[in-house]
């Protein structure tokens, strides 16, 4: 896993914790709620990620890195902490086994700013994590687009329907 790091506009720091192994995210999360953006660098795409996504968007991603940046994990906290079952804070400590070692992965929708987006999915205890990654391929990076939970599904058929109607604003 690469180094993590916050950006600030265009100049960026390292953080010497690593991502998934510490509270960082939330740390994030919690202060950087007001509205400024900072972006996080969770490490390289695996070779095998880079396959499945090729093989669904005909983009080459096996030099990307993964990214969180502050809004979007703003609008996913805000967005669906009171759903059912609710996002919460230990959600987004499970994101860097979510993309490591995903259940499924899809193709997502167009984002409004014209990229595509890859959808993962990885089923825990408390239900299925749905997490929205948007190829921007000018940075070279899949940044967090949302994420949300829903109950775990008598059948993995059930979860795969949940993707379709789900619409990111």
């Amino acid at each position: 896993m690469g180094s993590p790091i916050l950006g600030f506009g265009k100049r960026k720091r390292t953080i010497s914790k690593i991502f998934g192994y510490t509270d960082d995210i939330c740390d994030l999360l919690k202060t950087t709620l007001d509205s400024s953006v900072l972006r996080y660098d969770l490490g390289r795409v695996n070779s095998a990620t880079a396959r499945k996504i090729f093989e669904l968007t005909q983009v080459d991603v096996s030099f990307f890195s993964h990214e969180v940046d502050s809004y979007a994990l703003r609008h996913a906290f805000k967005k669906h902490k009171n759903d059912k079952p609710p996002l919460t804070l230990n959600d987004f400590k499970k994101i860097s086994k979510i993309v490591t070692n995903y259940d499924t992965i899809s193709i997502g929708w167009i984002t409004k700013e014209g990229n595509k987006s890859v959808v993962y999915t990885k089923k825990f205890d408390d239900g299925i994590i749905f997490y929205i990654e948007e190829l921007r391929t000018k940075h070279g990076t899949l940044s967090l687009k949302t994420m949300y939970k829903t109950k775990t599904p008598p059948t993995a058929s059930h979860a795969a329907s949940n993707v379709e109607p789900y619409v990111c604003e």
